[in-house]
């Protein structure tokens, strides 16, 4: 599982309850039709697990509810890199390697990547500013494909880069040459 899904919770694992307890219930059924102990003792089982998955999936609701989850989680939306982002004049572009990630955070319409560059050419606005988020490759090594070249980093943190990309009636392809 990617690391950007997040761990795996109960609705992920929501799908396979109803088919997983039919087929115990056919098995127990089939095997054990008259040894009414072993079904209780299997049906107090099922409860517990039943249980358990309640106590879960309220935990996780309230937690949720509370603070967030992944990208609309309140330690994801304060970080400095977001602060910083949300500084920017609102008339601004925005691109980034990873837009709607960027888009959680600012809500802003129009968030583009490196690879819409003519979409936001043509985008009326007063200046342009690329927020890189540092990614790894499978391998962990550091992603850095399409990279802005020549554009002067006007924030830098642990999370990633914040460039200058100059004024809207510029050339924005400058910088990816």
């Amino acid at each position: 599982m990617h690391w950007e899904l997040g761990p795996l919770d109960n609705r992920m694992v929501i799908p396979i309850y109803v088919p997983i307890i039919i087929l115990v219930a056919i098995a127990v059924e089939q095997t054990i039709p008259r040894q009414k102990n072993i079904r209780i003792i299997i049906g107090a089982g099922f409860m517990v697990l039943f249980g358990l998955h309640l106590t879960s999936a309220t935990k996780d609701a309230l937690a949720f509810g509370k603070d967030g989850r992944h990208w609309s989680g309140k330690g994801f939306q304060e970080l400095p890199i977001h602060e910083f982002v949300r500084t920017l004049p609102a008339k601004s572009l925005l691109l980034s390697n990873q837009p709607q990630q960027l888009f959680s955070i600012t809500k802003r319409p129009s968030v583009f990547n490196q690879y819409q560059l003519d979409a936001a050419q043509k985008k009326r606005c007063s200046h342009r500013y690329f927020v890189w988020y540092n990614t790894l490759y499978n391998d962990g090594t550091p992603n850095t494909d399409s990279m802005p070249q020549n554009a002067s980093a006007i924030y830098t943190d642990s999370w990633g880069t914040i460039f200058d990309l100059g004024t809207c009636r510029d050339d924005i392809n400058y910088y990816w040459p």
